[in-house]
C-alpha cells in the first residue's frame, strides 16, 4: 500500500457513494447538480452537452477520460436521500452499512467519477466526460457521438474508470476491439510502475468508451477495484482505487501510442454454420467467407470464451446483445451447435449400449 489510504476514505468518495442515482431519477438529478457546483469550485472549463453528459477540459491533450454518473440503483429508491456506506480499515474495503435498503453501493461508476474529480483537481491535462445513462446501454454516450462528434475527433485515446476488480487494461469489449494491444501494453506498463499488477485483457463487456470506437483510435477501460457490481453485496476496494489514482496523477498519457485505426462501419457477418443432425458432421459451411474489407478489421470481432458469458449478469448479457450484436449472435450460434452435436452424441452412445 502507498499513503494515500488512511483510518477513512477520502470524504469526496464518501460523498459520492453515499448517493443513490438511478438514471434520470430525483437523485440523478440532485447528484449532476452536486457535481457541477464542485467542478465550478475547481475553476473548471465545463460543458453541459446534450442528455446531461458533463464536460470538462483541462489544457491541451489528446486524452478523454471517461465515467458515469448513473448506477442501478431503482428509481424508487433514488429519491435524494443518502445511503448509508461503511469502511474495513483492515480490507481497505467500502461497502454498504448493515441494514442499508439498497440494491448496490454505486461504486459502479462512482469509483470513475473520484478518480476523475481527483485528476481535475490535480490539473491533469486531459478532456472528461461524465456520461448519463450508461447503465442503461450507453445513452448519454451515443448522444455524445450523435450531436458532439467534432469533440471526439480531438482525441487519439479514450480511457473509461469503469471496470471491475483490479488488474485489467480491456482493450476489447463486447467481443470488438475497441484499442491496440500494442497501446494496452504501453499502458498496463507505465500503471504498473506504481504498485499495480495490470494485464492487457479481451474481456470487456460494454462501457461508454466502446461508443467512441469508430471515431477515437484507442478506447481503453480500467478496472477499478470494484467488485459484485449491480447487487447489495458490491463493495470497492479503497486500497487499489487509491494506488490508482496516484499513478494516474503521475504517469504521461500523451506518451501511448496510436497504432489502432478507427473502424467506420461493422464488417458484413455471413449466416453461421447450422447443425445437420449427422454424428459424422455437425455443420453445413458457409456458403461464403466473412470477409473484412481491409486489414483494419481484422480484429473486429474478438473470440470470447464462454466462461466469460457465464459470468456475465443478464443485464450485462442484454447490453453485449445490443452493443455487439454480430459477436453476440456467433456465439449463441456456437453454443446452439454445440448443445445439438452433443446431445447427437449421447443419442449414439444410447444405441451402443443398448438403452434405447
Amino acid at each position: 500500500m502507498t499513503n494515500q489510504t488512511e483510518n477513512k476514505p477520502n470524504q469526496l468518495l464518501v460523498n459520492i457513494l453515499s448517493t443513490r442515482r438511478a438514471d434520470q431519477s430525483a437523485g440523478d438529478t440532485n447528484f449532476r447538480l452536486w457535481l457541477h457546483a464542485t467542478l465550478q469550485s475547481m475553476k473548471a472549463n465545463i460543458q453541459i452537452l446534450s442528455r446531461g453528459n458533463i464536460y470538462v477540459t483541462v489544457g491541451k491533450s489528446k486524452t478523454l477520460f471517461s465515467c458515469h454518473i448513473d448506477t442501478c440503483h431503482s428509481v424508487a429508491e433514488s429519491t435524494g436521500q443518502m445511503q448509508q456506506i461503511e469502511y474495513d480499515p483492515h480490507l481497505e474495503h467500502i461497502f454498504l452499512a448493515k441494514g442499508t435498503n439498497s440494491n448496490c453501493l454505486g461504486a459502479d461508476d462512482g469509483a470513475g467519477i473520484y478518480i476523475m474529480l481527483k485528476m481535475i483537481q490535480h490539473n491533469i491535462p486531459g478532456g472528461y466526460m461524465f456520461h448519463t445513462g450508461e447503465e442503461r446501454g450507453g445513452l448519454g454516450a451515443k448522444e455524445v457521438l450523435k450531436n458532439h462528434s467534432d469533440i471526439l475527433k480531438q482525441y487519439d485515446r479514450a480511457i473509461a474508470f469503469d471496470r471491475p476488480n483490479t488488474d485489467e487494461v480491456i482493450v476489447s469489449q463486447g467481443g470488438m476491439a475497441c484499442a491496440s494491444v500494442i497501446a494496452g501494453n504501453a499502458l498496463a506498463e507505465m500503471l504498473n510502475k506504481h504498485n499495480l499488477t495490470y494485464v492487457v485483457s479481451h474481456k470487456g463487456v460494454f462501457t461508454d468508451t466502446k461508443v467512441y470506437a469508430h471515431i477515437i483510435p484507442e478506447c481503453f477501460n480500467l478496472g477499478v477495484g470494484y467488485s459484485f457490481q449491480h447487487t447489495p453485496d458490491e463493495t470497492l476496494d479503497y486500497g487499489h482505487l487509491s494506488n490508482l489514482l496516484e499513478a494516474c496523477l503521475l504517469i504521461d498519457w500523451e506518451s501511448i501510442p496510436t497504432t489502432r485505426k478507427p473502424i467506420q462501419a461493422p464488417p458484413t457477418v455471413p449466416k453461421q454454420p447450422v447443425f445437420t443432425g449427422s454424428n459424422k458432421s455437425y455443420f453445413t459451411k458457409p456458403k461464403t467467407p466473412i470477409v473484412f474489407p481491409d486489414d483494419d478489421y481484422a480484429d473486429y470481432v474478438i473470440e470470447s470464451d464462454y466462461e466469460e458469458l457465464f459470468e456475465m449478469t443478464l443485464e450485462e448479457l442484454e447490453t453485449y446483445a445490443e452493443t455487439s450484436p454480430y459477436s453476440a449472435a456467433s456465439q449463441m450460434a456456437k453454443l446452439v451447435t454445440q448443445v445439438m452435436s452433443q446431445k447427437a452424441e449421447i443419442k449414439q452412445l444410447q444405441k451402443i449400449l443398448g438403452f434405447i
